[in-house]
């Protein structure tokens, strides 16, 4: 970025610098085409004799007097280092519709720079006229845009590039916001003239006149100059101001990562010790099972039958949670549910979960209905585990006094449907996170249901295992029902194999 220190009005020339700064592109404001053409030559003369390869593109004229004057000085003006294009042929390949093309500055002037650029030199110097023509027309836009393009250009190639402009028109804009304009694309500028011999004898009232010119031309150059100065100051302080915010975040995001990382490795860690913790509960509560059960048998006590069946009760309710927890820990740890598939019937599998679930609650009203094959192969534990869930859900949820209607439908080919409905709704916030384990216990509707609040998560766990899918819907005027659709052959849909088919033997 060019520093504001770099932007010295009061500077005469380049030719006083040993080799002007990387990528720089200066102005100079000139009077007398003499002025001028010792100006380009002595820029020209600097560069060769520095080992710098030079391109000028300039008007005829002005061509055949800085060839003149680099002969003089001892320079080659047919040397290969340098080329010498005229201005007004070069601007009519440029304009298209009075304005500079891009592909044809890139055709015409880019390829002649890079092929300086490609002859080993240092680097290249470069001058040009063509944007003072198009301001002489009075075309500030396509002088403005043939800077930039030059600008676009020192991107992709290292060269210092210099242009000059005609003051009097600049003398006319008395507000000075064409030079401001100008100087805005450039790194120096240089409103001196000098090495051009005498100055012309002139009358003393267009001396007068020109001093007044003179003056105003150097305060409208102070202040662009001035303006560019701070603009360039204002950038470099927003450049650092974003670059410690983008360093800020990269240590933001840093510190991110690694929380993450932690919680991750904690997270694992956590699941890892309650699935540990899990496994090892089950001798303990099996061995409290067994002497409940013993207990039952060998004892005529009728007061201690009730304590017993409490006993046996919790006992089996806390083998289901570990037995859910398990599950859990498994599903979260990637390990997923392997499914020991074999033939059944689903209806008759039903029943039996049915019965268990009546068993324990003679009073459970419970409607089973069952349509077309119901046969497959599926994991038959894990299967009874989401009828369990699902039946006792629907139990536990229905409204006072109500039936639960439980269905299977085997009359599509591929797969069977299970429903499970009952009255009552499930509010419609918690609709959205059914599935999701470790619901918060206000989200559960009465104090029965206080277990782990694993069951669905782990039956749609279950059912997305055997290649399945599972819904919920309910509302006030139908209730609620639970889909799960299930198609007959698991093991066949996670190898991507055929489905069995309707009354085919499962063998």
């Amino acid at each position: 970025m060019i520093q504001p220190d770099q932007l010295r009005p009061d500077e005469t020339s380049w030719q006083e610098l040993p080799s002007p700064p990387a990528h720089a592109h200066g102005v100079r404001f000139y009077e007398e085409d003499e002025a001028l053409c010792f100006a380009i030559a002595d820029y020209l003369g600097a560069g060769l004799a520095a080992g710098e390869t030079a391109i000028a593109v300039v008007t005829a004229d002005h061509a055949a007097r800085v060839r003149a004057l680099l002969a003089e000085a001892g320079f080659d003006p047919d040397a290969r280092r340098l080329a010498i294009l005229d201005a007004n042929a070069l601007l009519d390949r440029l304009l298209v519709d009075g304005m500079p093309d891009p592909g044809r500055f890139e055709q015409e002037v880019a390829s002649v720079v890079a092929a300086l650029a490609a002859g080993g030199a240092p680097r290249v110097r470069a001058f040009g006229e063509m944007v003072d023509l198009l301001w002489r027309d009075g075309n500030l836009p396509a002088a403005i845009r043939l800077e930039e393009l030059w600008n676009d250009l020192s991107r992709r190639h290292e060269f210092a590039l210099l242009c000059a402009y005609v003051v009097d028109r600049f003398l006319k804009d008395t507000h000075g916001e064409s030079i401001r304009a100008i100087c805005a694309l450039h790194t120096h500028v240089f409103p001196g003239e000098q090495g051009a011999g005498p100055p012309p004898v002139r009358h003393a009232g267009e001396l007068a006149a020109e001093i007044e010119h003179r003056k105003r031309l150097e305060a409208a150059l102070r202040t662009a100059v001035s303006d560019l100065r701070r603009s360039v100051t204002e950038q470099g302080q927003a450049r650092r101001a974003l670059e410690d915010a983008h360093a800020a975040l990269e240590a933001a995001l840093g510190e991110r990562d690694a929380l993450i990382e932690q919680l991750q490795a904690n997270a694992r860690f956590s699941e890892l010790f309650v699935g540990i913790l899990g496994h090892d509960l089950r001798n303990p509560l099996m061995a409290i099972g067994t002497a409940a059960s013993l207990l039952e048998r060998r004892s005529e006590c009728e007061k201690l039958a009730k304590p017993i069946g409490r006993i046996q009760s919790s006992a089996g309710r806390m083998s289901r949670m570990i037995d859910q927890i398990l599950d859990f820990t498994r599903v979260r740890l990637g390990a997923g549910f392997p499914l020991a598939s074999r033939p059944i019937d689903l209806a008759d599998l039903f029943r039996s979960v049915l019965d268990e679930l009546q068993a324990t609650d003679g009073a459970a009203p419970i409607v089973f209905e069952v349509a077309g094959d119901t046969t497959g192969r599926w994991d038959a534990d894990r299967l009874a585990q989401v009828v369990s869930n699902l039946a006792g859900n629907a139990l536990l949820h229905r409204s006072p006094g109500s039936t639960v209607r439980i269905g299977i439908d085997g009359a599509a080919p591929g797969s069977v449907v299970a429903r499970f409905d009952n009255e009552g709704r499930i509010p419609a916030e918690i609709l959205p996170v059914i599935f999701e384990p470790f619901r918060e216990a206000n989200e559960r509707r009465t104090a029965q249901s206080s277990g782990l609040g694993l069951g669905l998560f782990i039956s749609r766990q279950i059912v997305l295992a055997h290649g399945g899918s599972i819904a919920v819907e309910s509302s006030e005027a139908s209730g609620t029902s639970v889909v799960v659709e299930l198609p007959r052959d698991a093991a066949a849909v996670a190898s991507g194999g055929p489905t069995a088919t309707p009354g085919a033997p499962c063998s």
